[in-house]
């Protein structure tokens, strides 16, 4: 295609539902030969893509601009030309487009969608603003600087595309698109041939590699020719026998000479090689060299001569981000990883010479480094953010620690894991290794210590100098200036994504999560981390989308399962089916297993998660995983309002916050009780008095004289203190005053208040009840479903409190004339309940008010 603009979707846009490629490919070759698409500017298809203008024509349609009037939103609308049909029978073919279909990356192409109507066939992509690589090659060479950093784009797409089968077969500039925003995007990805030429006839004679003229089975070091003739071009116009026949062309190229990167032409020679055996072998293993060949060009146009800095002998102590400049050690140690997951390395690189790392910090010699402890770390990084294998990562980073104690990058990726892994930001040895980073801080490049120096701010252990708000306030000021000079850096971006998160920025959150994201579609890590913040605003669809597109470009047990949660909230039965696919998946129980087993509980199948958190418990794959499966076993069987063997199963977790496990204690043993009769909570309530919430516990469960005196110590309109005032207003029974507190710290979304979400939203539906307003009782206690999701897993505050909120919403029902609603809301939590303790007084309460309801249904007159 030619033009100013073409078509082409993002990546995570609407999927082309399996199957409609092939539709479409059958019944065009059954359709009648005809010269060209029967549409024009002006049309108006299926009343609702309206055509605007024709913007280019290529070998197999016609491209329009349109607008899709259902989506109120600019699209590209290629319409489908009838030609030459014999290569449409051809099964791998329709296999492939099917494929091409799924395919989600940021450089590729993929469809919004596909249609016929009686003008003809067509397909719906996005509507790019920019021109093609040819067209800007026929103003001007490129610098090879820029040439390198299209070349790695186009490479990295085509890498995920060889990755899953798919070869482009046609690739050159006029197929290749540069974005004015700077984006490239490869254009018309193997459905060519699907839609119009037979498969031995694709190629255009300059891109075309000798087998491929010749007639010889095409693979994807085809496609490694044409990127090495695109980037010949880009740094040195065609190639000397570009247009010459197969029979001439099978001398061996000579290699460019690049001023600043003398391995650039050796990888173009290479990538020219006649002989396809001696080519990169796909385009995975084209990324990591081009990923080192620009560093090389950064280092040379940034440092006319190295700097020399001295380190102690088998340690690195500075490490460069942005750009890979190990990355030949990189790919020696992961092998032939695809490009998603190599390019991934930038968080944490190292400047170095051929042979040999080095490390940077007074300007003194320089001695090697411990190659073999950044392998480790390298390893475990890898590890964290494709596999979100934490306990492979941990190993790892321990195994660097071991070889290299001065290695401070791997010291800050173990107290990150330990974090995780353990579920406590305040876990001694974290804390214990992030600062042995701190400590190796001066001496760590500018970007390291930048964010170092931001990580002293939201950890918890490093805060109490200065009041909270000047932490905040300085934190999201760092987190800003790191964004500011690092914008390309997908580590920066993450790292000041979750400072945001952490001090209430969810938008600027959600937004810079998504930047790095799209840097790197494979990160498993980043992706969950979007998918949460994006579930904490209320932003569901996107959600959902985040978590499909993660599931389908790293389909891993533990995205699977995350996609999985998200499903639970309105596709429950989708979920299930989810979440024992991701069960399938894992070589292990473990992480993975415990959140696809959260997911089967949310999704109201809480007997087979019980069951698979007891498979994790026997036969985890870690001690941590088969720690956090005895503390979700009793959760389980709470929620099955079997209290007495929940508390039988009790198990303290280890390292965790006394107050918070105090707070879990009060309330397994106030589940299934009123919560003004849950006496036997009160003791339990009394141990956790260091936890920001304990008075409004107390008021919670009936105590108020205790709750007034604990109320006393806090800061007077904190949410704390607000919390604890509402309860008592809602206890006095003065509901009109507390419902405007309550309304006011659901919608804070403030992070003390996160032990007592479900609580804050059942009390709003209550007071709203007892005020005499059930239909907006029914409406508030409608979004108690959406907090849940807000946790991976069911909480004891959700345990204690759903039955409650249910009960609640049965009488809203009620009170609004819908006893037939009402029954039903009881019905589903005697069904829950079915093997709950019989003398729970809420099991009680529920099954009276149902035989209440039924004999008044009896006795209505009919």
């Amino acid at each position: 295609m030619d033009g100013d603009e073409q078509g082409a979707p993002q990546a995570g846009g609407p999927r082309v539902r399996p199957g409609a490629i092939t539709s479409l490919l059958e019944q065009l070759a059954r359709a009648p030969d005809e010269d060209g698409p029967r549409f024009a500017a002006g049309d108006v298809i299926g009343s609702r893509f309206e055509l605007v203008r024709e913007i280019g024509r290529g070998g197999f349609g016609v491209v329009f601009e349109a607008r899709d009037r259902q989506l109120d939103r600019a699209v590209a609308f290629k319409a489908i030309r009838r030609g030459e049909r014999h290569a449409l029978r051809e099964r791998l073919l329709r296999g492939e487009a099917e494929a091409v279909a799924r395919l989600s990356h940021p450089n590729l192409v993929a469809l919004h969608d596909v249609g016929q109507c009686d003008r003809g066939s067509y397909l719906i992509l996005e509507l790019l603003r920019g021109r093609t690589l040819g067209d800007a090659l026929a103003e001007e060479r490129l610098s090879p600087a820029e040439a390198v950093r299209v070349a790695l784009e186009i490479a990295k797409g085509v890498a995920h595309a060889h990755a899953h089968g798919v070869v482009h077969r046609d690739l050159k500039p006029a197929n290749v698109f540069l974005c004015d925003d700077g984006q490239v995007k490869v254009l018309d990805f193997g459905l060519a041939h699907a839609f119009g030429r037979p498969r031995t006839d694709g190629g255009t004679p300059a891109y075309m590699a000798p087998e491929q003229e010749e007639g010889a089975p095409e693979d994807e070091r085809t496609d490694v020719f044409a990127l090495g003739a695109i980037l010949h071009e880009m740094l040195a116009g065609p190639r000397p026998d570009a247009e010459l026949g197969s029979g001439r062309r099978r001398a061996r190229a000579p290699a460019l000479d690049v001023p600043g990167a003398p391995a650039l032409g050796r990888l173009v020679a290479r990538m020219l090689e006649p002989r396809a055996s001696a080519r990169p072998r796909d385009a995975t293993e084209v990324v990591p060299e081009l990923l080192a060949i620009e560093a090389e060009l950064m280092r040379s146009r940034a440092a006319p001569s190295p700097t020399r800095v001295r380190t102690r002998r088998g340690s690195l102590t500075a490490l460069v981000a942005g750009a890979v400049a190990g990355v030949a050690l990189v790919a020696w140690i992961l092998g032939r990883a695809p490009s998603w997951r190599v390019s991934s390395l930038a968080l944490w690189s190292v400047p170095g010479a051929p042979g040999a790392l080095r490390a940077a910090d007074d300007g003194e010699a320089a001695a090697s480094v411990s190659v073999e402890a950044y392998g480790h770390f390298v390893r475990g990084v890898e590890l964290r953010l494709h596999a979100c294998d934490l306990h492979g990562a941990e190993q790892e980073q321990r195994r660097a620690i071991a070889l290299d104690p001065g290695l401070a990058a791997a010291r800050m990726e173990l107290g990150t894991i330990l974090a995780n892994v353990r579920g406590n930001d305040f876990d001694p040895e974290a804390d214990a290794q992030f600062r042995a980073a701190y400590a190796l801080a001066d001496r760590m490049p500018e970007k390291e210590r930048a964010i170092v120096r931001l990580d002293r701010y939201v950890t918890e252990g490093q805060m109490g100098a200065a009041a909270p708000g000047t932490y905040r306030a300085e934190a999201l000021r760092l987190a800003e200036e790191l964004v500011r000079r690092y914008p390309l850096d997908g580590f920066a971006l993450f790292y000041a994504a979750y400072v945001y998160g952490r001090f209430g920025g969810r938008e600027r959150a959600v937004e810079l999560y998504d930047r790095a994201l799209v840097l790197d579609p494979g990160q498993c890590w980043v992706a969950g981390r979007l998918i949460g913040a994006l579930r904490d605003a209320g932003r569901w669809d996107e959600a959902m989308e985040v978590a499909r597109r993660a599931a389908s470009v790293n389909p891993i047990a533990e995205n699977v399962g995350t996609l999985a949660l998200l499903q639970a909230r309105e596709h429950r039965t989708e979920a299930v089916e989810t979440a024992r696919q991701a069960l399938r998946a894992e070589r292990e129980p473990g992480e993975a297993a415990l959140v696809s087993a959260c997911a089967l509980g949310l999704a109201g199948h809480v007997e087979e998660a019980e069951e698979t958190f007891r498979r994790v418990e026997a036969r985890g794959a870690t001690e941590e995983a088969r720690a956090r499966a005895r503390q979700r076993v009793p959760v389980a069987l709470a929620e099955q309002g079997r209290v007495a063997d929940a508390l039988r199963g009790w198990r303290e977790p280890p390292r965790s916050w006394p107050g918070g496990i105090a707070l879990a204690r009060a309330r397994v043993r106030a589940v299934g009780r009123p919560r003004l009769d849950a006496k036997e909570a009160l003791p339990y309530v009394a141990a956790a008095s260091d936890h920001l919430l304990y008075a409004g516990e107390l008021a919670f469960h009936g105590d108020e004289r205790a709750a007034r005196r604990a109320a006393a110590a806090l800061e007077e309109g904190s949410a704390p203190e607000t919390y604890h005032r509402a309860i008592a207003l809602a206890n006095a029974g003065r509901h009109e005053q507390a419902i405007p507190l309550l309304r006011s710290l659901v919608a804070s979304a403030d992070y003390a208040l996160v032990p007592a979400l479900w609580q804050l939203h059942y009390l709003l539906g209550e007071s709203l009840l007892e005020d005499g307003r059930p239909a907006e009782a029914l409406e508030a206690l409608r979004r108690i479903e959406w907090s849940a999701m807000k946790s991976d897993c069911p909480s004891w505050d959700q345990v204690a409190n759903y039955p409650r909120a249910q009960l609640v919403r049965a009488r809203a029902y009620e009170a609004l004339g819908r006893c037939d609603d009402a029954a039903a809301e009881l019905d589903r939590l005697l069904a829950r309940w079915r093997r709950a303790d019989p003398d729970l007084p809420l099991v009680v309460e529920a099954r009276a008010m149902r035989a209440r309801l039924a004999g008044a249904r009896e006795a209505a007159p009919r």
